[in-house]
Order: C-alpha cells, then structure tokens, then sequence
C-alpha cells in the first residue's frame, strides 16, 4: 500500500505596488537602478532587516544559480536588477497551525515593483493517500492557522492580513491600488513508501490540484530529460502540484525533493510577480516616464527568460502561468518597443 509520509504545501501571493514603481512611497525604496544598487550592495546575507535573498546559502542554490549563476552570492547590483531580485525580509512574524504534525513558514520578498509573500506548511506522518488528500483540503478550508492576534483563521484570511501588513511596512500605509493575480498553491509530495502506477498518481495530483476550488481543467505535463526524469507535474487553476514517486522512496527521499519546492516556490513568486508588472503597466506603458519603462522593459525580459530561455529556472509551471494570464500580447509589445527582443518563444 502507498503512503505519503511528507509533503509540502505553499500559498504564494504577489503585488505589484504603484507606490514603488512610481516612487512616491518605500523604505526602502528600490524601483530605479541607483536606489536599488545601493540597498542591494549593502544588504548582508543575514543578521539584518533586510537581506540577500539567498541568506546564508552561499555555496549552491539551484534557483539563484540558474538565475545569476555559480557565482550569485558575489552578483554586483547592476547584474542582479537585470534579473529583478528582490530582498528578503528576515524578521517578521510566522503564522502557527492547529494541526498536529504541521510546521510552518513565512517568506516575505521585496521586488523592485512589489511584494512576494509563501507561507509553507510542511506536513510530516505516514498517511494513507486518501488521509493525505483530505488533510490537504483541511489546511487548504479550515481555520487551523493561528495569527499574530492569536485568533485561529484559514489559511486565506491569514495570508491577506500578512501581504497587508506587508504592505504597511514597506509604504508605511496599505498600498492604494496594488495589482496582483489570485492565491497559487505549490504542492509537492517529497516522501511516500510503497509502489504506485503513473496513472493513479497522477489521479491524486488531479484531486491536489483543486483545494477549496471548483473542478476545473488541469494539464499532465510531459516527461522531460535531465533531473527529475520520472516526476509527475500537474498544474490547475492558480495551482501547481508535483510527485516523483521513485525519488520520494530513495533512502534521502524525505528531503530529496525539498530544494525541489523551494525551487518551485521562487519561481512562481518571480513569475507572476513580473506579470504582475506587465498588469500594471497597461496599455499606455510607451509613454510612461523612463523609470517606468525601464521596469517594464525589465519585465519583458524576464518572462521571455522564464518563457522559453536559457537564463531562468527551468520549470513547466511557469509558462503555463505566463499562458493563462491572458498577458501575453502586452508582453510581446513590451519585448518589441521597450527591449527590441522578438515575441515569446517556448523552449523546446
């Protein structure tokens, strides 16, 4: 019989801030190149406020290295505003949970253009897969998430209070109009025992897929060559859920897929907070004043990376996200006047 003896469950929520794009508001402040390098070469990578967003993982992260690469803990600011990264905010408070064999996290990432918080809840235990899937939902539906009031809420609630208070904290106010796509879950099952068919774990991704929202169309993405040959990747309505059985039952399999989710998680945070940005600039953006078009033209770039590139993360979410966003003629226009880089196109 399969058992799922850990997975990791993430609710990711972007911003894009008209206060900082334009910058009348932030502190800090990171929304033109000079601004920003001099935050950016100042932060640590811990021990502060505000620091790099790899922290102390200076040796190899596959995220940042792919993005910058081997070298990313050494990244110049110049470099590292091509890229868009943002600052993480080390100090702030973590949601707790109710339920038992359930640890949590809070990530909070300061863009140039907005704000990107995950809260990530990591459940531990053997479970069958029905049980699996039913806790899933609970954390997904129920108030099992406990605030800074100590007033226990969902996990929706929980996650508007901390981009609120988020935003508090970087513009000193809630932000007037803030521009930012729905909730997406990340899922992904890291530890699991017993043997299991492609069909019928597949069939239980399809069920991750949609927790608290109504049944809708998922995608079964295709095997690929390189790591990860045999994982499983489905992606539904704001949501993204990832299985490798045979990696989940290796010796190390209960961390195997760890740096794989965090991975994940950075990813879709970078995504959508870019398109976010293309949101925001709207239809009027050739004319915006040139701190703004260099933002947008930022933009452009990153998602043709993340789109079909060699300078990104590697991921099948993340075009599915740029697809779905109905964005993608105002991406193209943007690439062509701003960046006079052709329209996407998907890596084959």
């Amino acid at each position: 019989m399969t058992t799922v003896t850990r997975f990791y469950l993430s609710w990711l929520q972007t911003e894009a801030l008209p206060e900082l794009v334009s910058g009348t508001a932030g502190v800090p402040s990171i929304g033109a190149l000079t601004d920003y390098a001099k935050v950016f070469e100042g932060a640590p990578t811990e021990g502060a406020d505000w620091v790099k967003p790899w922290g102390s993982y200076t040796i190899r992260h596959h995220y940042w290295s792919e993005l910058l690469g081997s070298g990313y803990s050494r990244t110049d600011a110049y470099s590292a505003w091509l890229k868009q990264v943002p600052l993480r905010r080390e100090a702030g408070f973590t949601p707790t949970t109710t339920f038992d064999g359930v640890t949590v996290t809070c990530e909070r990432y300061l863009y140039p253009s907005g704000i990107g918080l995950a809260i990530n809840a990591t459940s531990d235990g053997e479970m069958t897969l029905a049980d699996a899937t039913e806790r899933h939902l609970r954390l997904c539906q129920d108030d099992v998430f406990v605030g800074s009031d100590g007033v226990p809420r969902g996990i929706a609630s929980n996650l508007s209070f901390e981009v609120r208070a988020f935003e508090e904290l970087v513009l000193g106010l809630p932000s007037s109009a803030p521009v930012g796509a729905s909730t997406r879950t990340v899922t992904t099952i890291a530890g699991s025992t017993g043997g299991i068919s492609i069909d019928d774990a597949t069939s239980v991704l399809k069920q991750l897929c949609y927790p608290g929202q109504p049944p809708g169309q998922t995608t079964v993405f295709a095997g690929r060559s390189g790591n990860f040959t045999e994982t499983i990747r489905v992606a539904g309505r704001d949501s993204q859920v990832s299985w490798s059985p045979q990696r989940s039952t290796t010796p190390n399999g209960r961390d195997g897929l760890t740096c794989y989710h965090h991975n994940q998680v950075l990813s879709t945070l970078h995504t959508e907070q870019m398109l976010n940005l293309v949101a925001l600039a709207g239809d009027g953006f050739g004319n915006a004043p040139d701190r703004l078009r260099q933002l947008y033209a930022r933009a452009g770039s990153i998602l043709g990376w993340i789109y079909g590139g060699d300078s990104a993360y590697s991921t099948r979410f993340s075009p599915e996200i740029i697809e779905s966003s109905g964005l993608v003629a105002r991406i193209n226009q943007i690439r062509s006047l701003l960046s006079t880089k052709p329209p996407l196109h998907l890596r084959q």
